[in-house]
């Protein structure tokens, strides 16, 4: 089960993919509710010399990076969750792959691809929701999950349509839905979705669709070019950008290749909320991978290149993104992550270029595939620590397949500078009785502080 993971918390400021500016400017000037004194500007390009921390001594550059690259700099804790195999009923479910996890108050929901597996949140295994197939009721592979906690329903988007359950596991119904892989519930009725802009042509950006499969609402894509190889797409990040995210009850959504985050508001507008100002690094349509389209051409032309998602906390906003060229020796995909303290209005970047002449960042385990980036985990020396999602009471996330995390920290041992010993012990006891056979995966929780 051991295979090559690249668990990064490399908090660089890149080269980002955005819209031509006179493009962004007509988006902007489209969306009805455009009240610039509410929308906070995050100057990203201040972080892309990296040279400078660079170029410090040895021990001043440790420091640097040290001094906000500890876990304890935004928490004073960690749990761990271990979601088992066997619910009471004997039923039994592994999981060999995710998609996606959904980390609720009561309850967590992980999409394998082929399946939705129900866990309380103490990690105990409950039922899988619904069954596969293709007739009504049914679903095959699963694209994208939401929830609704307040009506406690799970949403299943499968192909062309959303197959809706209760937190019960009752089905309650199937919504007729457009060909697009992200989505969002606005409401029980009311849904977002999101359309990928590939060939240049997209009529729409954004649809706001209702279960009768009326448009509500449609948001014009100002963003028109003809690819160099009409008709042919290449893929260059993997599926895992969400265009969408919630926070304190709202739905967020950023485009692609814009650097404007906005809120859907309840009369169904846009609301520029953040924006990601790169400056003179912002990049062209016509460097769009979609437009270029020849990976050599790629590789040339978008270094740094990268998409970005958002995960929003009371006091933080992390953006973990996907490169395609990140220096590091050709073209490869490498996961990083820019911090942006709201209050103290910071942004904490470290290079995965710079961070590998240190002795700490990443941890490379020869021999055993292993190469682990992040937070250094100074609360009870586990795993470094990145951020990939956030529950819905305010906990940032990260899984590994129990398997994995048990034999990464055998490999790589543990941190033992200014730990907590009470708390590595109580670590120590967990991996110990991890069972790769019978344990599904260890969510890590963090609570913020």
């Amino acid at each position: 089960m051991k295979k090559l993971l690249i668990m990064s918390l490399a908090l660089m400021a890149m080269t980002s993919c955005t819209q031509q500016k006179s493009n962004e400017k007509a988006a902007l000037a489209s969306d009805s509710e455009v009240v610039a004194d509410t929308m906070v500007t995050i100057k990203m390009e201040e972080l892309t010399d990296l040279e400078l921390i660079k170029s410090l001594p040895t021990a001043d550059r440790d420091k640097k990076i040290l001094e906000f690259c500890n876990l304890s700099t935004i928490t004073n804790d960690v749990e761990y969750i271990v979601l088992g195999s066997k619910n009471d009923k004997g039923e039994e479910e592994y999981i060999r792959y995710v998609l996606q996890v959904i980390v609720g108050k009561e309850y967590i929901f992980v999409n394998t691809t082929d399946r939705v597996l129900q866990y309380q949140r103490d990690g105990k295994f409950i039922r899988k929701i619904g069954k596969s197939g293709q007739g009504p009721k049914e679903y095959s592979f699963v694209e994208n999950i939401d929830i609704d906690e307040t009506a406690g329903r799970i949403y299943i988007k499968s192909g062309v349509k959303l197959v809706v359950y209760s937190f019960d596991g009752e089905h309650v119904k199937d919504i007729s839905f457009h060909e697009v892989p992200l989505f969002a519930m606005l409401n029980d009725t009311l849904f977002a979705a999101n359309y990928d802009n590939y060939y240049g042509d997209a009529p729409y950006r954004l649809i706001l669709q209702n279960e009768k499969k009326d448009t509500i609402k449609a948001f014009p894509n100002f963003v028109k070019f003809k690819s160099l190889n009409p008709g042919h797409l290449t893929t260059v990040f993997p599926n895992t950008n969400q265009s969408f995210y919630r926070y304190n009850g709202d739905v967020y959504y950023r485009e692609t290749y814009n650097d404007t985050v906005f809120r859907i508001s309840p009369n169904n507008e846009l609301i520029p909320t953040y924006f990601l100002d790169w400056g003179k690094s912002a990049m062209t349509t016509e460097k769009r991978p979609e437009y270029l389209v020849d990976p050599d051409r790629i590789g040339e032309e978008c270094l740094n290149l990268n998409r970005t998602k958002i995960l929003e906390t009371e006091h933080y906003l992390f953006m973990p993104y996907f490169s395609y060229n990140t220096g590091l020796g050709g073209r490869s995909t490498m996961t990083g992550f820019h911090v942006y303290n709201k209050q103290k209005q910071t942004l904490h970047a470290i290079s995965p270029r710079y961070d590998m002449e240190h002795r700490y960042f990443p941890k490379l385990l020869r021999g055993t595939g292993f190469v682990i980036i992040g937070y250094q985990n100074n609360i009870d020396g586990g795993l470094p620590f990145f951020p990939e999602g956030v529950s819905t009471d305010g906990y940032i996330f990260n899984y590994m397949l129990a398997a994995n995390f048990k034999d990464v920290i055998d490999a790589m041992g543990y941190y033992e500078e200014d730990v907590i010993a009470e708390k590595q012990q109580k670590l120590k006891e967990l991996v110990k009785s991890l069972d790769e056979y019978s344990d599904n995966m260890v969510i890590t929780m963090v609570k913020p502080k």
